[in-house]
This record gives C-alpha cells, structure tokens and sequence, in this order.
C-alpha cells in the first residue's frame, strides 16, 4: 500500500495577536486525500510583518524544494495575508497556485490605526496596518501568477469590507461572521475548498 504524500499541500495561516488554534476549524475542513494541510503558526505582536514575512519565506522554501509537493496553496487570515504578500514580492515561490484572503487588511485596518498610537510600541505591526495612505501594508505591491480570492465577513469591526479587496484578486464575496468567527464557519470551509478547486467561490 502506497504511503505516498498528497502532491498538492494547503498552507494555513493565522493573524495578529492569534494561535493557528483559530484555525483548526478549517484545517479539519480542508484535509482529503488529495491535499495536505499544515496549520503554520508563529510569533505574530513583537516582529515586524518584514521580518514575519521571512520566518513564512523559509517554510515556502522547504515545500518549493520537496518533490513530493507539486503544488501550494495558501489560506491565510488578517495579517496573515499581509505577511503572505510580503513574502511573495520578496521570493516568489513557483509552486504556489492559488490563495484564499479571509478578512484582509489589504488596504489597511481603521482598528490598527486606532491601537497604533497606544500599543504600537508593544505591537510593530499595528503601525504597518494602519488605514493611512503612506503605512506599510498601503505601499506593498501585489504578487503577480497567483490567483487570489478575498472573502469579506459580514460583521467585522477590525476591517472594513472595502478595505479586503486587492487588485487582480480572482474573486471576492462576503460571508456572514464576525473578524475571527469567519473562520469557525462551515460556509467559509466550503467556500475556500470550492476556491482551491476552481478557483471561484
């Protein structure tokens, strides 16, 4: 009996001030035959997104190099997605197919901004999600041979719904959920395996 792994592996990834214990949900939800699923977790208040974006750069370096992974795909919340941005402009990786945005700060936080004055000292990255025009997350470009779908949740009072989209993304909608409850629902599993596997919600 082949104990060969699955060619195609789904990266998750977690936002600030999180455990990849936020999602476990969807990594219960996603795994089959046909796909690995790793929870990636890391240090997400006292490090800058660049320096985040590099600890995520050497994972996608290990999967770049492993042939028993043909494939890559990304599912990442919050900060999570802005790190993956980071990540990709630095080293693009040729094996990452496409990727699912869950409540993004693409274009920035109004609650990073709010914190940011007070905590920012604590936490680098509120002042890299900042809503403000000239913050971080406002001047990092887009990776490019990626499709990416961007899911909005209904009620969430960390980001603005307008404030997900990023250019080129394939597809974008909205689901019921708060910032972080989005991750806990059966609807937002299905919507992100429909994503892997047809690149449309």
């Amino acid at each position: 009996m082949s104990t060969q792994r699955p060619r195609q592996h789904v990266l998750l990834i977690h936002g600030l001030a999180a455990h990849r214990l936020v999602m476990q949900r969807l990594w219960w939800e996603l795994r089959s035959p046909r796909m690995s699923v790793e929870n990636w977790g890391y240090p997400s208040i006292r490090k800058s997104i660049p320096e985040l974006a590099r600890l995520l750069r050497g994972r996608l370096d290990e999967l770049e190099t492993d042939a028993d992974v043909d494939t890559v795909h990304l599912v990442t919340h919050s900060m999570g997605c802005i790190i993956g941005r980071c990540a990709l402009l630095e080293h693009p990786s040729a094996k990452v197919r496409r990727w699912v945005m869950l409540a993004p700060p693409n274009r920035g936080s109004h609650t990073a901004r709010t914190l940011a004055p007070w905590l920012g000292w604590f936490c680098k990255p509120l002042h890299e999600l900042a809503d403000t025009p000239h913050s971080f997350v406002n001047q990092l470009g887009v990776p490019e041979n990626v499709e990416i779908g961007v899911i909005a949740a209904s009620s969430d009072f960390v980001v603005a719904a307008s404030s997900t989209h990023l250019p080129g993304q394939q597809d974008w909608c909205v689901l019921e959920g708060l910032h972080s409850g989005l991750l806990w629902r059966r609807e937002t599993a299905e919507a992100v395996r429909r994503f892997l596997e047809t690149g449309r919600f």
